[in-house]
């Protein structure tokens, strides 16, 4: 779909991108070797702002949609939709499996595959603010403030993005999200959160519907207070996995938790720098 239907037949607001060069060697258009989100991030002669230039208005799209540039879309609800991110290259297809064995099935909706073999789950947005959020390694939700790249842009491996045939906009529905994402989400925004009481977190028993949620909220405590003393803090997870996971979880799974807690405390400390 081209980026006027995405917006006039969909009801998205889509922005232009930087697109793959391939001349000798495949590279971003912004021409920085060390770009780390090459054909992933706004192209600034005409999303200035980034998703923030995202619009609805023909006119103004057609001003670029006409070029190589990769299409953005800006999740939340000026496009009226949140986006679960599965990226495999993180364990996302095994969190994927995972979520859905607790949760349920993901009802029919819009699916697309990304160019680095993951997949763009989208869902309609509930109203309200629904911000990002991570929900196990290798999957978050792109809410407000957010954004995707869209089909059928390039990604720097050369494959496209692209619709699931099965899964293809003009052929299905787009559904609500699952009400576990959207109160996942909603505590996220930390005004609204109630605060946890952890003495009795750690003491609770956690059955196969919960387990693997308690053990990434928990991971995701401890690598914040505990990141110079990493090993013991996976100690702590694997010992409470055993403990108090009914039945406990996979080794394999808790230590996909572990290495995913650990690297994005330490992303978030390097951005704060």
């Amino acid at each position: 779909m081209k980026p006027e239907e995405l917006a006039t037949t969909l009801g998205l607001a889509v922005f232009a991108c930087h697109y793959i060069v391939v001349n000798g060697s495949t590279r971003c258009s912004c021409v920085n070797p060390d770009c780390r989100d090459p054909g992933k991030h706004p192209y600034p002669r005409h999303s200035p702002n980034g998703f923030k230039n995202a619009s609805k208005d023909p006119q103004v799209i057609r001003r670029w949609s006409s070029g190589p540039y990769n299409i953005g879309i800006a999740t939340g609800a000026v496009s009226g939709i949140v986006v679960v991110d599965v990226d495999p290259r993180n364990g996302g297809d095994k969190s994927l499996a995972s979520l859905e064995a607790e949760h349920g099935a993901f009802p029919s909706t819009w699916r697309a595959f990304t160019g680095g073999g993951g997949e763009h789950i989208y869902f309609a947005h509930p109203g309200g603010y629904i911000e990002r959020a991570d929900f196990a390694p290798g999957i978050n939700l792109k809410g407000d403030g957010g954004y995707v790249i869209a089909p059928p842009s390039q990604h720097i491996s050369g494959r496209r993005y692209a619709w699931n045939v099965d899964r293809h906009p003009q052929h299905t529905a787009l559904a609500p999200a699952p009400q576990w994402i959207i109160d996942r989400a909603t505590a996220r925004n930390q005004d609204d959160k109630p605060k946890v009481n952890w003495k009795a977190f750690a003491a609770a028993p956690f059955s196969e519907g919960d387990r693997h949620n308690a053990i990434t909220r928990l991971a995701g405590l401890l690598f914040f207070r505990m990141w110079r003393e990493p090993h013991l803090a996976a100690q702590l997870l694997l010992a409470f996995n055993e403990s108090r996971c009914t039945p406990p979880l996979e080794a394999s799974e808790v230590i996909a938790i572990i290495d995913w807690a650990a690297a994005r405390e330490v992303e978030r400390r390097c951005a704060a720098r």
